[in-house]
């Protein structure tokens, strides 16, 4: 594929700014380049684009790297290279391995927010913080996605090797492919004059969003790069070296029917990379997203294709649309569809705000004042709650609380009695937090549901505010 207008075409429709698009076929690069409506974003082949999680194969590729070279033993317990790691299960702590950790089967659970609440942890804060992290469940049980696992396997990259994860990814897989303009760094590239702008959706509209710095699970998905850096990348996957090919081994199987299309079935995890068909050939496969951008990348080895799509919006179906059907216009499928018409959907309407707020709630159980104080919680840190009145985290036209969960600032609507819904607007995500008394009255603890109602996230009260 050489004419990227189809594509062009469809970006109004997904209401999407720019795609960064790459395809290499049978030894060649066809496209690597941007595709962007109205000049909304640079546009060339080292314009830098978010990877997010695709960034995990290049942290796989390290490893099995270095494991070839009999610096790691991806089968050895992480506790060989990380003596000090701790988690709730001691026996998972003594056993997991660092392809446990890869292939996402540790039973690390995701805890996305605590490291999205707070930036500034790096990979030594994390490590403490693991010891107070629910698990998700036994040790190769199954998968749980978890980006804390990949922090952790970085961890012990940096151990073994005596080098920063930044520094040994560089000299070991991006130097030798000829990468000079991929980067593990946001702030790294946070004056870079050739990168695109990062964009959401919020109320129905494209809006600017920042750049997200996630340093402290960098290895899970601080990966940036640009079209003609992504080429040589899929050039590398469809090398067939041995490094290469260990990261593509199915390693922990998915449950059936887990695709929405019967032409796509995701069979399991690899390391780093998720094992499939499409049309019934061979396939391996993975996204990529945060704040700004969704990324997908797909590799099928036989046909020597590898097709990388990168949105700058955030959650995003035009990559996922994308790479399927230019992979349907390269192989020729005789039973090939339009992607662009099956996976596009409208999106959801905007709520009725006017209608929303003529809900009568009951008003607060005590004064405002009350609940503020800092309260905290050993695995996801502080939650500091203050009285307010309009302003920033409270909503227009009244008083109300100001929440700033880590180093986030959440927007608090007050739900009635002690309870409040909390949103984080960056992120579309919504919570609820509930303010509970201790033995003596007074406020003692707030408990935040995250994605289980049954498990909040309880954070204790230690001091006033």
């Amino acid at each position: 594929m050489t004419d990227a207008s189809r594509l062009a075409g469809q970006l109004d429709r997904f209401r999407v700014p720019a795609v960064q698009l790459t395809v290499v076929h049978g030894g060649d690069v066809r496209y690597a380049g941007v595709v962007s409506a109205g000049g909304a974003a640079p546009g060339g082949a080292r314009t830098l684009f978010h990877h997010g999680s695709c960034g995990k194969a290049y942290t796989a590729l390290l490893a099995t790297t270095l494991a070839e070279r009999g610096l790691l033993d991806l089968d050895k317990p992480v506790r060989t290279y990380v003596p000090e790691l701790r988690l709730p299960d001691p026996v998972i702590a003594d056993r997991a391995t660092v392809r446990d950790l890869l292939s996402h089967r540790s039973g690390l659970d995701r805890h996305d927010l605590a490291w999205i609440f707070n930036p500034s942890w790096d990979r030594s804060e994390i490590l403490g913080r693991l010891a107070h992290l629910t698990m998700a469940g036994d040790l190769r049980a199954g998968m749980v996605y978890s980006n804390f696992g990949y922090a952790l396997a970085g961890l012990a990259v940096e151990r073994v090797g005596g080098a920063s994860w930044d520094d040994q990814l560089r000299a070991e897989v991006l130097a030798p492919a000829g990468m000079d303009r991929t980067y593990t760094s946001a702030k790294a590239v946070a004056d870079d004059p050739d990168r695109a702008g990062a964009y959401r959706l919020s109320r129905g509209s494209v809006v600017e969003t920042p750049w997200r710095h996630i340093n402290g699970v960098a290895p899970a998905g601080e990966l940036i790069t640009c079209a003609e850096d992504a080429a040589k990348w899929l050039m590398v996957q469809l090398s067939g070296s041995p490094a290469v090919a260990a990261t593509h081994r199915l390693h922990v199987p998915f449950p059936a029917d887990l695709s929405d299309h019967p032409e796509l079935r995701w069979l399991g995890y690899g390391l780093g990379w998720v094992v499939g068909t499409f049309r019934n050939r061979p396939v391996l496969w993975h996204s990529g997203g945060i704040d700004g951008f969704l990324t997908n990348i797909l590799l099928v080895p036989d046909a020597g294709l590898g097709i990388a799509v990168c949105a700058n919006l955030h959650f995003s179906d035009l990559p996922l649309a994308t790479v399927l059907q230019i992979a349907d216009e390269l192989l020729e499928s005789p039973e090939s569809t339009d992607w662009y018409d099956r996976i596009h959907t409208d999106p959801p309407a905007t709520p009725d705000a006017a209608a929303a707020d003529a809900v009568e709630h009951p008003g607060p159980a005590r004064p405002l004042s009350d609940y503020a104080g800092r309260y905290t919680n050993a695995g996801y840190g502080d939650l500091v709650v203050a009285a307010a009145g309009p302003g920033p985290g409270v909503p227009a036209g009244e008083a109300g609380l100001a929440v700033r969960a880590g180093e986030a600032d959440l927007i608090a609507s007050h739900r009635g009695y002690d309870t409040w819904d909390l949103r984080y607007e960056p992120l579309d995500v919504d919570l609820v937090v509930t303010f509970a008394g201790g033995p003596d009255g007074d406020v003692a603890e707030a408990s935040v549901v995250l994605d289980d109602p049954e498990q909040p996230i309880r954070y204790r009260r230690t001091a006033e505010a």
